[in-house]
């Protein structure tokens, strides 16, 4: 009993913690766009959008998975520091060294491409900039394995103050378009070295030694969760190349705004999943009962929470993208709107690829992957051409659906909840609050908040969701106390 609380105690810790963490990335994030987006207009934040896009999916070739499995192996082999230190010290070799062939290439196209030198000074700093933020989370990745997660909040506090007290600069003294790409370089170089020292005095410093058979093994165990990776952020990004093929910079940009707000969003669902990653990861070994437990809490925890952030942002979408980006950007209204209900989607599928990635079935994720990006791929041929960044949204949406949709497919042996309701649930509600929106589209904003929560509401008991109006109070009237004896810990 004393140790089911204190894995429950230590989860709840961990997830909020992650969600400081991630909600400070998240909100500075949010600020820091919208500076930039309003200092450079539609046309440069297109650019800007571009070359952030661009750089972001070839450093994700070093990635390869790789802080997932050290959070998976240093977390079983805890208690025996030098497994750790091998383990952690193949996997930072590893990276570096895959770090170094993209740098390469990359600065390879710098050099032959058709850009202006705008472009390639932009893209040089920003492949250091991402750089050290790839390095840097494979550092945070061992303060996951210890579940040790306020070291996050506190790095990303600092470097995201940084972060935005230099483009804030930058935007302020009006220092020119290369200006922002050097204040996210240098805030980024910080996070690296601080997220380095830290590991090193507090947890562990690796233990390099250059085994072939240890590299192999290591890129052969993680080539489908890498794999994997690389169809996710080509998924993330194809929208913004087609576009930038088909139509010009201000289309882009009418398509990244919202898009970029969608996925600072995902804050939440990265922090609980990543929280109980290192639980799901040690069900597999002792065969407790921790995986379904901590999957079906946190599976209704999240789909009520994205229900109710897209329900928000549906009602006040046009406030929300004129405070954000300002009166240039309204046009990117229509498509926010149309990428909001792909907020359920993107809420889940993350816990549901930890679960699978816990259980060492990585490579169930990539049909889905692979498939959304097919059907992205396939919709925004047909779409922009004539829609532009509308039709991207529409593509990006049923793009979401099918990754969540596969997702769930493959997932059914691992997790005992019933499929059906998995699909049934945020399709249903959906749905019903899709209709909401459409037929009282004319009502006030207060009046449509009232009716989407009543709908909202009915539809957790009609669809069988198991929400319990009295439970779910008393559980918000404990949450004070909760955060206090968390925030004493």
């Amino acid at each position: 009993m004393l140790i089911m609380r204190y894995k429950r105690n230590a989860v709840l810790k961990n997830t909020f913690s992650l969600l400081m963490a991630r909600g400070i990335e998240g909100l500075v994030g949010i600020l820091m766009i919208a500076a930039i987006s309003r200092h450079f207009g539609p046309k440069l934040y297109g650019d800007y959008a571009f070359i952030i896009s661009l750089v972001a999916f070839l450093i994700g070739f070093t990635t390869f998975g790789i802080e997932r499995i050290v959070i998976r192996d240093v977390a079983k082999v805890i208690q025996d520091k030098e497994k750790a230190q091998i383990s952690f010290g193949t996997a930072l070799a590893t990276r570096w060294g895959l770090s170094l062939i993209v740098i390469v290439v990359l600065f390879g196209m710098v050099l032959i491409g058709d850009y202006d030198l705008r472009y390639k000074i932009a893209i040089s700093i920003t492949v250091v900039s991402q750089f050290a933020l790839t390095s840097a989370s494979i550092y945070g990745s061992v303060f996951k394995a210890y579940e040790k997660m306020e070291y996050e909040v506190f790095i990303s506090f600092i470097s995201q103050l940084l972060s935005l007290l230099l483009i804030s600069a930058a935007v302020y003294l009006d220092l020119g378009f290369i200006s922002v790409f050097i204040a996210l370089a240098l805030a980024n170089l910080f996070k690296f070295f601080l997220s380095m020292v830290l590991c090193y005095k507090k947890f562990l410093k690796p233990k390099i030694v250059i085994q072939k058979a240890e590299i192999i093994s290591l890129l052969k165990e993680s080539f489908i969760l890498g794999l994997n990776i690389l169809i996710v952020q080509a998924l993330l990004r194809v929208d913004i190349f087609i576009l930038k093929a088909f139509k010009d910079s201000t289309e882009v940009s009418l398509f990244y705004a919202p898009h970029s707000l969608l996925q600072h969003l995902q804050v939440v669902p990265i922090a609980f999943a990543t929280a109980l990653f290192p639980v799901f990861s040690r069900s597999s070994r002792d065969g407790s009962n921790s995986l379904q437990v901590g999957f079906v809490k946190a599976f209704n925890a999240l789909f009520f929470i994205s229900m109710f952030i897209m329900m928000i942002c549906l009602i006040f979408a046009p406030q929300i993208i004129k405070l954000i980006y300002g009166q240039a950007f309204m046009a990117a209204t229509l498509s926010f709107k149309i990428l909001l209900p792909a907020t359920i989607f993107l809420f889940l599928h993350p816990l549901l690829g930890f679960v699978l990635i816990s259980q060492n079935k990585p490579h169930l994720l990539v049909p889905a992957s692979f498939g959304a990006l097919l059907v992205n791929v396939s919709l925004d041929f047909a779409l922009i051409p004539k829609y532009g960044n509308v039709g991207a949204s529409v593509a990006s949406l049923a793009a979401y659906m099918v990754l969540f949709g596969i997702t769930c497919f493959s997932s059914r042996n691992i997790v005992s909840l019933p499929q059906g309701r998995l699909l049934y649930i945020p399709l249903g509600a959906l749905t019903l609050i899709s209709c909401a929106l459409y037929f009282f589209s004319g009502q006030g904003p207060i009046a449509l908040t009232f009716i989407t929560c009543f709908i909202f509401v009915m539809s957790l008991f009609v669809m069988g969701f198991g929400f319990n109006p009295s439970q779910f109070m008393r559980q918000i009237g404990r949450l004070p106390k909760l955060l206090c004896n968390l925030m004493r810990k």
